[in-house]
């Protein structure tokens, strides 16, 4: 056995019970910067022992570093040692590794900071011998494509990269997205929709978040596992968490506001939302958490749905819509609605300076998950598009033609048109019709009448589409029950061959009806008793017909066309 290898075995023996610093090497002469710098892909330079060279890390978290004297073009004809110094020249900690492939040394690092850093090169045992070699470099980075999502921890997405899955069903994971080419601005007005889903276990924990950052590590960052969502330790940051496991130190959340009887010692309900600040989990000032300071959000809000707990961890697609309205302090929403937009579960808000909690008004931002002893998969989908136009108000009035909409615009960016859309069960919308945009800046009105009015309680909302053809749903459902005076109303109009046509009629007593076609033929006749609405049965080929109402004399008192498809 060599002297060299006696002295390694002894020095691992006694490593063990002493600091890494034993084992690294400091000072050396600057060589100046590492030319090329770190690509992703392999580059190579010659040095010498007792020179250090530095390098710039940009996103510390997910680039990993590998320097090499064994492969790649990496060769040396002496016993080498690497040592990984910041710019101050303090070791950092894991950087050296000798004999990682005889006398030659190879060190794969992760910064967990940007800045400078220094690679020192040294004879084995810190010695400077004025030996010269050849260093092979590269830098790995896990960022996607352009365009897409930067990944960390355990979370994935299949290309095109329009769906993460932060976490699978699987316990102890940690998953992290940001998009990786965009920044918030929070010097104008935004409103952001993404589709989440946590999973169909009612059982399972712990949920996602939504998290705007400035943390050093940038679209690198990953916090902890379990009730930290991945979020926790995150700084300078704004967290919204969609919550499904009631932990214990959650217990503002709680118990005393939905009277759940398990004040403090954890559960499976009630799902929740809230937000925290600077990766801090559940704030101080909880029921639970009793140490000094206030809480930002006095309680974090239970899902509801008419006033009963909502349980989102039913395999369901939902709404996580955040909106951004500047000011003096500005005021920053979040909500989780219906992949409909008809119903809003929740519902939470804050006011703050983004200079001051970001301290940058561009921060990042993206989204967090995990998962602990209980787990569900938990994904996000869809990039955010910004709505085309600030929707300031939206109404409906109703009158003798039928329901009217009326929508105020603040301002329009590079809108193309508006899309009507309606529904009767406030799930399932269909287009309507439409109205051009007028590319106004403040305060334009537009209107539009309903041409088909439906029967009872209809929901409406609008879809804004931009001159790219990229969509949006603005974000307001109104709701309405129109009766009208002098119309007889068919619906489904037009309708198919195979449904059930409904007849509408106000304040209409006994009375006959008449379908007819286009040649004049009666091809379904019908005496009503008294009643408003009334199903009619008619096995129509397709075409268009005429609806006639007779009075209990025997005079057509109104009249309306429908159109039958197969």
């Amino acid at each position: 056995m060599s002297l060299k290898k006696t002295i390694v075995s002894v020095i691992i023996c006694v490593w063990m019970y002493m600091p890494d610093s034993i084992s690294q090497c400091t000072g050396g002469t600057n060589g100046g910067a590492i030319a090329p710098a770190p690509t992703s892909t392999y580059q190579t330079m010659s040095v010498s022992d007792g020179t250090y060279y530095t390098f710039d890390v940009a996103t510390a978290g997910c680039d990993s570093y590998v320097f090499t004297f064994c492969s790649n073009g990496g060769s040396a004809s002496f016993d080498t040692q690497i040592t990984i110094l910041d710019n101050s020249g303090s070791p950092v900690a894991g950087g050296y590794n000798d004999d990682f492939c005889s006398l030659q040394s190879q060190v794969t690092w992760t910064p967990t900071t940007t800045g400078t850093y220094r690679i020192l090169i040294m004879t084995y045992n810190c010695s400077n011998s004025g030996n010269s070699g050849t260093l092979a470099y590269i830098k790995n980075s896990s960022l996607s494509p352009s365009g897409d999502y930067s990944l960390a921890g355990d979370a994935t997405s299949p290309s095109p990269y329009e769906c993460v899955q932060l976490t699978a069903n699987t316990a102890g994971q940690t998953g992290c997205a940001w998009d990786a080419n965009s920044t918030l601005d929070f010097n104008s007005s935004f409103s952001y929709d993404f589709t989440v889903n946590l999973g169909s276990n009612d059982g399972g924990a712990d949920g996602l978040a939504f998290v705007i950052q400035n943390d050093p590590a940038g679209i690198c960052a990953c916090g902890g596992s379990g009730g930290g969502f991945a979020a926790s330790g995150i700084s300078n940051s704004l967290i919204v968490e969609i919550d499904t496991y009631l932990n214990t130190e959650d217990r503002d959340d709680g118990t005393n506001m939905y009277n759940q009887g398990v004040l403090c010692s954890g559960g499976s309900e009630p799902d929740h939302l809230d937000i925290w600040l600077n990766g801090t989990v559940n704030p101080p000032g909880t029921i639970c958490n009793t140490s000094p300071g206030a809480r930002i959000i006095p309680t974090a809000e239970p899902l509801l749905n008419s006033g009963v707990l909502y349980n989102i961890e039913n395999g369901l697609d939902h709404i996580l819509r955040i909106s951004w309205t500047p000011g003096s302090p500005g005021t920053f929403t979040a909500s989780v609605l219906d992949q409909a937009l008809s119903t809003i579960y929740s519902s939470v808000s804050y006011s703050f300076d983004p200079a001051t909690l970001f301290g940058t008004t561009s921060p990042y931002f993206g989204f967090t998950a995990a998962t602990g002893g209980l787990s569900n998969e938990q994904t996000f989908c869809n990039p955010a598009i910004l709505l085309p136009a600030e929707m300031t108000s939206f109404d409906i009035n109703c009158t003798n033609n039928g329901p009217v909409l009326n929508w105020v615009t603040a301002v329009e960016v590079d809108l193309d048109h508006f899309v009507i859309l309606r529904s009767e069960d406030g799930q399932k919308f269909k287009d309507i019709g439409s109205v051009n945009a007028r590319g106004g800046q403040t305060n334009t009105s537009y209107s539009f009448i309903d041409p088909n009015p439906a029967i009872g309680t209809v929901y409406y909302t609008i879809k804004e589409v931009d001159n790219n053809g990229e969509s949006k749903l603005c974000g307001f459902v109104r709701v309405v029950k129109c009766e009208t005076d002098n119309l007889a109303i068919i619906y489904p109009n037009p309708a198919t061959s195979n449904e059930v046509i409904t007849l509408y009629l106000n304040n209409q007593t006994s009375t006959e009806i008449k379908v007819v076609n286009m040649t004049g033929q009666v091809v379904y006749s019908k005496h009503l008793n008294e009643g408003n609405e009334h199903l009619l049965y008619p096995e129509l080929s397709s075409g268009m017909y005429q609806l006639l109402v007779y009075n209990e004399w025997g005079s057509i008192t109104q009249s309306q066309r429908f159109l039958v498809t197969n």
